[in-house]
């Protein structure tokens, strides 16, 4: 069991998780809005993700004088030349995809490229939550290969702004167990920027939305499975806001809040 966690570790630290949570909750979106998958699109979905989350993590520790004060971070320092020959590999890669996606998908495609390029040159200088930002980003990229093909309905919306207020508590759960980190390594998070008080507020509110908005769905026939698979993801996310001494201990809060975007296959695969 140990080495199984060990390996799951690693696999979180290399931001792995994140990247099959997107491919999964892309297939999610592509089986409720009845939409071929585009398998070269969820490959560079897949590529880009982990573009995204592992060039962050080398842009963060350049500003860290000495060793950076949590894990992930102490991992991009002491992997960041092999790190950097794999981000070119695979942006590579993720460029021959280009040629195999569909053409209204390619031009969409890239204002979403150009969005993330201007997110990451300017994240210092962007008066706007980080977490928000990439919320807005993640939330699109997973879309958009469905939202493309497809008239879309009151219901799907309202899974659609779901899956972005659970990808956004995420986010904000995630620097609020950080905040000290970050405060040592001088990185900017919402946490660091706002009061605790208010982070917990915010928080709060952003689960009442979210579970308002699931129990409507579940009583919508249709849309029945799907809430419950969100409600899921967002008790989740609410437990790891609520017991934060056990979550904390070795960064089991990640470990958790990272797998609940693998919590759609069970849609996909019913």
């Amino acid at each position: 069991m140990k080495e199984v966690i060990k390996l799951y570790r690693l696999f979180n630290l290399l931001s792995l998780d994140v990247v099959t949570g997107a491919v999964i909750s892309s297939l999610f979106f592509s089986k409720i809005l009845e939409v071929v998958p585009s398998y070269p699109s969820l490959i560079s979905l897949g590529l880009t993700v982990w573009i995204i989350y592992t060039a962050d993590r080398l842009l963060d520790i350049q500003d860290v004088k000495g060793e950076a004060a949590s894990e992930r971070h102490r991992f991009h320092q002491r992997n960041q030349t092999k790190l950097k020959y794999w981000l070119v590999v695979v942006l590579i890669i993720d460029i021959v995809l280009i040629f195999f996606m569909p053409v209204k998908l390619i031009k969409h495609g890239i204002i979403l490229s150009l969005a993330v390029v201007i997110y990451i040159l300017l994240r210092r200088k962007l008066h706007i939550s980080k977490e928000l930002l990439v919320a807005v980003l993640y939330t699109t990229g997973v879309v958009l290969p469905s939202w493309l093909e497809n008239q879309m309905g009151f219901e799907q919306y309202l899974i659609i702004l779901l899956f972005f207020l659970i990808a956004l508590i995420n986010l904000i759960v995630f620097s609020w167990y950080e905040k000290e980190n970050d405060l040592r390594d001088r990185q900017d998070s919402v946490a660091t920027l706002i009061e605790e008080i208010k982070i917990r507020y915010i928080l709060m509110g952003l689960l009442v939305i979210t579970f308002s908005i699931s129990i409507y769905l579940f009583f919508q026939p249709p849309y029945h499975f799907i809430s419950l698979v969100l409600i899921a993801m967002a008790a989740i996310l609410l437990l790891i806001f609520t017991c934060k001494r056990f979550f904390a201990r070795n960064d089991y809060y990640r470990l958790a809040g990272d797998a609940v975007f693998l919590f759609p296959i069970v849609y996909i695969l019913q």
